[in-house]
């Protein structure tokens, strides 16, 4: 377990431990409030993503990816609006993919594959003009795929399968500019 002095860490700016065997809870780690990148993937941490994510105010990158953490993203980590890319594959994340994921201006990545994610992509994903990479795939995701997905001006790579999703591909995917 990540011991709660690491939060006397005032300064740091760039946390990176990853591909370790780190076990226990990592909430002590989102108490940093300086931190601008946190790389802590590749262990076996468990447990649920903390609120305190919300006040990491100068975060950027986050990845956790091939930990064991599971339940909802909590909807404070939609406050951390510098955050540029999230990577959270490999856990057993659930819940639904917050509405507030629109608010993220910034967001240039975000993998949330190999999860179990359920519910349908909502249409404010479509606010991310800057997201290069949509990597989702491998997870319990219904519905349709948003037609507003056009408006991800930036987008490059777009990983959906392995979900549930029905419906159609919107027209408008291909008309995005390249």
């Amino acid at each position: 377990e990540i011991p709660v002095e690491i939060t006397n860490l005032s300064h740091l700016e760039t946390l990176e431990l990853s591909k370790n065997f780190l076990t226990g809870s990592a909430d002590n780690l989102f108490n940093i409030k300086n931190l601008k990148h946190m790389d802590v993937s590749g262990n076996q941490f468990t447990g649920t993503l903390p609120m305190s994510i919300g006040s990491m105010y100068n975060l950027q990158t986050l990845n956790l990816k091939d930990n064991s953490l599971f339940g909802s993203i909590p909807r404070d980590m939609f406050d951390v609006t510098s955050l540029s890319k999230i990577n959270l594959s490999k856990n057993a994340f659930d819940g639904f993919l917050s509405i507030r994921i629109g608010e993220l201006l910034n967001l240039e990545e975000l993998i949330l594959k190999e999860n179990s994610m359920i519910g349908y992509i909502p249409a404010e994903i479509g606010n991310l003009k800057k997201l290069r990479i949509l990597d989702a795939h491998d997870n319990l995701i219904t519905g349709h795929i948003p037609n507003t997905i056009d408006q991800m001006e930036s987008l490059e790579y777009l990983s959906l399968y392995g979900n549930h999703l029905d419906g159609w591909i919107p027209s408008e995917l291909f008309l995005a500019p390249v």
